[in-house]
């Protein structure tokens, strides 16, 4: 029945792609074959693409940079679409203003930010998400978050259509917004900036700290979310669990909170980990950990 679907879904939308490797969309350098994938170079053409998908009842699943998921060494069984695009521009009215794409890499952002003299993205200097997938998690570093910076946001949904809100829509918390429950589908924002005429301290520092701090390889950003007054790498370190190993999936000795892939992880590698973090800390600590990271099975 699916390929079926999958054959009308080709004719209207030619450029798809069929067994697409999802590994070689994330950072993590896991995930199987996709049945079909699209790379959204052009984010107006999405609303109208999802219709058709809906429609046809496919399954489906978007994202941006993949720095953040745990996609199935199974693949994905539907249509998988990876946001690509990166337009953006700079306004100046009242305030400056940058106005970009759900796929715009939040490094790049704030390099470009910086070298027009405006402040405010800092700390996002080296971090490998989107825009959309920023906003979608309410991303942050160094007592500094997205939602700081909302001005606008343009979304997507299917009973709404396109519609645009202000910051206070979203319901911001720490790593978390509102979008989680709605699935409504980030296009465009507008974020408010400000002038500076200070360095590249800070923009220099956000880089050096994720150099010290974190590990570099195959690796999502931090795997769990702080729990209130303490923090994830701590609870996994003190239950003995830094650096320690399941198939080529390890826990990071650099930091306990990041979970690397040394090469030929699976999933199941990865989610027997993440089970024996939750189990170890809930036992010592009485603390349910929670994902940071999405996890999109098959």
């Amino acid at each position: 029945m699916l390929q079926q679907k999958y054959s009308i879904l080709i004719q209207k939308i030619p450029d798809l792609k069929s067994q697409e490797f999802l590994s070689n969309h994330c950072t993590f350098r896991i995930g199987g074959p996709a049945d079909l994938f699209w790379n959204c170079s052009d984010i107006n053409l999405l609303p109208e693409f999802l219709k058709i998908t809906k429609n046809l009842e496919i399954p489906y699943f978007i994202f941006g940079g993949g720095s953040n998921i745990l996609f199935d060494s199974n693949g994905f069984r539907g249509l998988v679409i990876k946001i690509t695009d990166s337009n953006f521009e700079f306004i100046n009215s009242s305030a400056p203003f940058l106005k970009a794409s759900a796929g715009a890499r939040m490094a790049l952002l704030a390099k470009e930010s910086f070298s027009k003299k405006l402040t405010g993205l800092e700390w996002a200097n080296g971090l490998p998400g989107t825009l959309g997938g920023a906003i979608y998690g309410n991303a942050g570093c160094h007592d500094c978050e997205i939602a700081d910076l909302i001005e606008n946001v343009t979304l997507y949904d299917f009973e709404k259509g396109i519609f645009e809100v202000k910051k206070d829509y979203f319901d911001f918390k720490y790593r978390d917004s509102k979008l989680k429950k709605t699935k409504e589908i980030v296009l465009k924002a507008t974020l408010k900036l400000k002038n500076t005429n200070t360095d590249l301290k800070k923009s220099k520092e956000a880089v050096n700290f994720r150099a010290e701090k974190q590990p570099w390889g195959f690796t999502t950003g931090s795997f769990f979310k702080n729990p209130e007054g303490d923090s994830a790498g701590r609870l996994i370190d003190s239950v003995g669990l830094k650096g320690y190993q399941i198939g080529e999936a390890k826990i990071s000795e650099k930091h306990a909170n990041f979970f690397m892939n040394l090469g030929h992880a699976t999933s199941d590698d990865i989610l027997k980990l993440r089970a024996l973090a939750k189990e170890k800390v809930m036992a010592n600590f009485g603390i349910e950990l929670e994902d940071e990271i999405i996890i999109v099975n098959s």
